[in-house]
This record gives structure tokens, C-alpha cells and sequence, in this order.
């Protein structure tokens, strides 16, 4: 690569965002993606036929586990690292786990000030409080695709779960860059972030309607460092 001249990198801290040579350019798919999105959020965006699924992370400690002869257990999904079961919906107990709170506090207020009505209504509101189980059909649904697929053991999960990590992306990505065809923009080829992908857009829609952009001359000079003086971000 360093006898192409046409290759360069660019980088964005620790992080590459682009390696090309003149053969072949490397883009991370994250730069066109806003900021702290997700895998799974990306298929969901994109409407790919297959999703992410789920991996046993703090349970698979050893390769022997590959000879695991079924689908680990429910508990077996708990991730010392993320302190909850990755079965769960992102967020979902959290957000279940606020409204407990709100409900305690309301009841400490209805003892409080001993109100019947209140108490009735609160009880009422607590059966819709119950635990969610997302994470428990999240599970079923594991279990029948590992028995629908007859896979033998653990390695045979891996597989499937390995193929999720792939074959969904390459879908989603190619949905992405025919959204960006319809606006005359060949994503990867022309861009390396979002950035880039917005000036683009500007000076398209900019052709199209006859709008023109002027530059300060010298006798506006002041009027040029009053705006640069106050850019923010």
C-alpha cells in the first residue's frame, strides 16, 4: 500500500474511517449512521428480512461449550457486563423500573393521606406493572429455531448466530445505498460520512432549483468575521 500513490487513510481519533488504494476503498458504515446506533437498530431501520439475534456472552467461557448438546438455559443469557439478561429489550427495563418507582411514590402519597379512592386506583394500575416478558417469548422463539433448524449441539447456534451478523448487514446496507441512488448519490463511492453526504444533497438540490452561493467580498469583510466569530460547534 505504500508504493500506491493513490492510497490514503483517514482517521477519526483510534478509529479508521476510510482505507483506500487504487483498487479498493474501506469505509466504516458507522460514519453514515447517526450517532450511537446500533446494530439492531440499523436492520430495524432498513426493514431486513432477518434480525440480530441473541449470544450467551458470560456463559460461553470455554470451547468445549461448542459441544453443547442444546440452547443454553434462560439464565444462561444474564451478561455480567451489561448486569441485566441480553433477552430483554433495550431499555424495556428501564423504563418498567421508572414506573414502579412513580407508582411507589403515589402509594406512599395515598397512605399518607388515607385515601380509599386512591388506593383503589393505584391497585388497579399494578397489574399493569407486571415484570415484562419479552425476554421470555425472546427465548421461545431461540428454542424453536433451534429445534426447527435441527441443529445437534452449541456450535451449530453459533453458526446461525454468526450468519445474523452478516447476511442481514450486507441487506440493510444495500437498501441504504439504493435510498441514496434515488438522489443521484453513490454512497460509498463518493462520501465518507454523513458530512459529506449532506453537502452533496445541498448542492444537488441547489442545481435543481437555480439557488447560487455567494462569497463575502472585501467591502462585507466585517460581515464575514461576525459570522465566523459566532459558528458554534
Amino acid at each position: 500500500m505504500s508504493d500506491d500513490e493513490e492510497s490514503f487513510t483517514i482517521k477519526n481519533g483510534s478509529s479508521y474511517r476510510c482505507i483506500a488504494t487504487s483498487e479498493l476503498k474501506i469505509v466504516d458504515i458507522l460514519s453514515f449512521l447517526p450517532p450511537n446506533t446500533n446494530y439492531k437498530t440499523f436492520l430495524k431501520c432498513y426493514g431486513t428480512k432477518d434480525d440480530k439475534s441473541y449470544f450467551p456472552y458470560s456463559w460461553f467461557s470455554d470451547s468445549a461449550l461448542l459441544d453443547y448438546p442444546k440452547l443454553p438455559d434462560f439464565n444462561d443469557f444474564y451478561s455480567e457486563l451489561k448486569q441485566t439478561n441480553v433477552l430483554n429489550e433495550p431499555g424495556e427495563l428501564q423504563d418498567h423500573n421508572r414506573k414502579l418507582n412513580s407508582w411507589i411514590i403515589d402509594f406512599a402519597k395515598a397512605y399518607k393521606n388515607n385515601v380509599q379512592s386512591e388506593y383503589d386506583d393505584l391497585f388497579d394500575k399494578l397489574e399493569a406493572l407486571k415484570e415484562p416478558n419479552t425476554a421470555r417469548e425472546n427465548y421461545n422463539q431461540l428454542l424453536d429455531i433451534f429445534e426447527s433448524n435441527e441443529m445437534e449441539n452449541f456450535a451449530d447456534w453459533i453458526r446461525f448466530y454468526n450468519n445474523l451478523d452478516s447476511e442481514p448487514m450486507v441487506e440493510a446496507i444495500e437498501k441504504m445505498l439504493e435510498h441514496y441512488r434515488t438522489e443521484n448519490i453513490d454512497l460509498l463511492k463518493s462520501a465518507i460520512s454523513i458530512p459529506g453526504i449532506a453537502r452533496q444533497v445541498l448542492f444537488n438540490t441547489a442545481r435543481k432549483t437555480g439557488a447560487c452561493f455567494s462569497l463575502f467580498d472585501q467591502a462585507n469583510s466585517d460581515l464575514f468575521r461576525t459570522f465566523n466569530n459566532n459558528l458554534v460547534g
